[in-house]
């Protein structure tokens, strides 16, 4: 579990009174289940850990936190305050999924498959909007986020095509932004990251001379504690 944190940051003298009234009511609504589902998590500094009781009272929080994002999304008519919206929920679903993923606790089995559904869809109505955005850099950025999380939580499922698809996504998205942005360092890692999980994917399907390519292309880009030997 991870405290949940949710700030709409929006300029009152650009946004209109009707969007800014919008916003402001969703999060009216969030706000007191975000605080319901982090103090499942935490009480003060004091950590309470993880159990089958608490994770499923904290799914319950976070599956009605993004009730409440669905029945707004439809109404701010901006569409990056939509792909922010949207991203929170990714986030929160993220969390449960990787607790039921690693305890079988928050959800039942039917529940998860349908969760894991609707991040995908989210992640890829998020790639959507923001291929309606005219900016370039925004738009590869979304790219390489969306489908950086798909490979990780298919990869995490075993669905190592799947996963070995998006992280070629990322790829692309990577060298493209590269081009645009030659001495941003901060892009290095974006480089490393999705070769290194492109050639783990690689691994797992069984082609080890391809995943070894790319692993020393991860490395060349920067060589760091990420890189270790695929297991």
């Amino acid at each position: 579990m991870k405290k949940l944190i949710f700030v709409f940051i929006f300029f009152v003298g650009i946004m209109s009174v009707k969007a800014q009234d919008v916003i402001e009511r969703c999060q009216a609504e969030l706000d007191p289940i975000i605080a319901k589902a982090n103090a499942v998590w935490q009480e003060g500094n004091t950590h309470y850990g993880i159990s089958r009781e608490r994770s499923e009272l904290y799914a319950s929080y976070c599956l009605k936190a993004c009730n409440i994002c669905d029945k707004y999304l439809s109404l701010i008519t901006n569409e990056e305050d939509q792909i922010d919206l949207m991203w929170f929920q990714v986030d929160i679903l993220s969390d449960i999924l990787d607790i039921y993923e690693d305890h079988k606790w928050g959800l039942k089995s039917f529940e998860y498959e349908q969760q894991f559904q609707r991040k995908v869809t989210l992640l890829n109505d998020i790639l959507t909007i923001s291929n309606r955005i005219d900016n370039q850099q925004t738009n590869l950025q979304e790219k390489f986020d969306v489908n950086y999380n798909l490979g990780e939580h298919y990869f995490k499922r075993k669905e190592y095509e799947q996963a070995s698809s998006a992280f070629s996504q990322c790829i692309i998205a990577y060298q493209e932004l590269r081009k645009r942005n030659s001495n941003d360092n901060e892009l290095i890692k974006f480089g490393q990251k999705a070769y290194y999980w492109k050639g783990y994917c690689l691994y797992k399907l069984g082609n080890t001379t391809l995943a070894n390519s790319y692993l020393n292309k991860a490395k060349n880009i920067l060589n760091n504690s990420l890189i270790q030997p695929y297991k």
